[in-house]
């Protein structure tokens, strides 16, 4: 039992909780294949954080581990933790977060799969106690998790945003940017996320995940707009669930017109984009 302190992030498969037993089955053999390709996207993102960390090593001194990362799953959700080591602030972990997330996101929509949750901050609680005929028995809980899960499934769209607590706590870094850090709109976007249950709008910051239909993971071609239309039209919408899909296209049709074409001049400047 390890009391941490660490980002959260909470991912919830949209569509799941009524499926058949055949469904689920089909389900769950399209999850291990998601985290499947998240453990390899995983290994091309150490090496891009150990180029980001030489370049910090080099110009400031800063010698950064790549962030101990635990994932365990529950039904239809993916709960990720990744530590904080002591003397290390959060502007130097988050950037695994969001990069983590983002290609969750994209190879869900490969494996249909949609994924909606939300990122906290804070302590919690891992336990990976062996019990006698329990095949995989990892806890995590804490102020941390609880934060994440009261957000997780607030907004009215496929994506993931940090809790507003996560936000507070992180103000200085997402507004007041850090010169050795990448641009942040590489990674999050402030946005008014459209909430359920007739909620309104709240500005939030959300996961840049459009990014990777214009940027995307090594070996594949840009598919671009007309890429994500095609994976988003193999989706069934169910009737009364229209705003979710509607808001998810209003976020990526933002990002690729007035975000993407900034970020990525930023990022080369920054020398973050090689």
């Amino acid at each position: 039992m390890v009391i941490q302190t660490g980002f959260v992030a909470i991912l919830d498969a949209l569509g799941v909780s009524n499926y058949t037993i055949k469904e689920a089955v089909e389900f769950n053999r399209k999850k291990i294949q998601l985290l499947k390709e998240l453990n390899e996207a995983n290994s091309q993102n150490r090496e891009n954080f150990e180029y980001v960390s030489s370049i910090l090593n080099a110009k400031y001194g800063l010698k950064i581990n790549y962030p101990e990362m635990t994932v365990t799953t529950y039904g239809d959700s993916i709960i990720i933790s990744w530590k904080i080591d002591d003397g290390i602030t959060p502007e130097f972990v988050l950037p695994v977060v969001a990069i983590w997330i983002e290609n969750a996101i994209f190879w869900g929509l490969y494996h249909d799969i949609l994924l909606r949750g939300a990122i906290s901050i804070g302590e919690y609680l891992i336990d990976n106690s062996e019990i006698i005929n329990i095949a995989s028995n990892t806890t995590i809980i804490g102020p941390a998790i609880a934060d994440a899960n009261t957000w997780a499934q607030e907004a009215d769209w496929f994506g993931v945003i940090l809790t507003p607590n996560c936000q507070i706590r992180l103000t200085k870094m997402l507004e007041a940017q850090s010169p050795v850090i990448m641009p942040i709109e590489l990674l999050f976007v402030k946005y008014s996320v459209p909430l359920r249950n007739n909620q309104g709008e709240k500005t939030l910051y959300a996961i840049s995940w459009p990014s990777l239909f214009f940027r995307p993971p090594k070996g594949l071609a840009a598919l671009g707009s007309d890429g994500f239309t095609k994976q988003l039209s193999k989706f069934d919408i169910p009737k009364g669930k229209e705003s979710k899909y509607k808001n998810s296209i209003g976020f990526f049709e933002n990002f690729e017109t007035n975000i993407f074409p900034t970020i990525m001049e930023k990022a080369r400047k920054a020398g973050m984009i090689r």
